[in-house]
């Protein structure tokens, strides 16, 4: 029989809190969340929510970084095959899809997240490392098929294509209501203008 090691229990107590603190996010908004609450739902003292994350606008870092990742995993794994930009467009459509669900929970989060540093900011800056990773990978696959010039830098293009994403969640953050369609556009008349190159040929 399976003895549970501490490190192991550390883990799954982590992991409770998360899930608490998400689940209070979604229902009451951040702001409205205590760690007292969160403590409560997970099922341990508010000692130990501290000991964990420290204070709650680490938790509510904690707790966005780990909804992107996984979403963005589940994005990456259904990514069907076509042409490189409509390739990269269902990501943008996967997850806005996602934003327009869980806009009350992510908004403030994602607000939080363009500006802060330390440890956090840190957090933030691997995720999105990682991130332009996974997309310079799609197109390096799409210069492999001859689709993109063979002189096209993958990891540089990346960080373009990440840049016309980011603004089209900005766009999502300045405005008074989700408009999915609006914010697909948008970002598909930026991601056309890289694609098509500012040089004439």
């Amino acid at each position: 029989m399976h003895k549970t090691t501490r490190e192991e229990r550390k883990r799954l107590t982590r992991n409770r809190i998360l899930e608490a603190a998400r689940e209070l996010f979604a229902e009451k908004g951040p702001d409205r969340t205590s760690m007292r609450e969160i403590a409560t739902v997970a099922g341990v003292a508010v000692g130990t929510v501290n000991l964990h994350f420290g204070d709650k606008f680490r938790l509510m870092h904690e707790a966005m970084y780990g909804e992107f990742h996984d979403m963005s995993l589940r994005a990456l794994a259904t990514i069907p095959d076509g042409p490189t930009l409509e390739r990269l467009m269902y990501l943008v459509e996967y997850e806005c899809d996602y934003y327009e669900e869980h806009i009350d929970t992510l908004g403030p989060l994602m607000r939080e997240s363009l500006f802060v540093r330390g440890e956090a900011g840190q957090a933030y800056s691997d995720q999105m490392e990682w991130y332009a990773g996974k997309i310079a990978e799609i197109m390096e696959e799409g210069k492999q098929r001859g689709e993109l010039r063979a002189d096209v830098e993958c990891e540089k293009a990346a960080w373009a294509f990440i840049s016309h994403y980011l603004t089209g969640i900005l766009t999502i953050l300045r405005s008074e209501r989700f408009d999915r369609d609006e914010v697909l556009g948008f970002v598909r008349m930026l991601q056309e203008q890289l694609f098509n190159g500012l040089l004439s040929r």
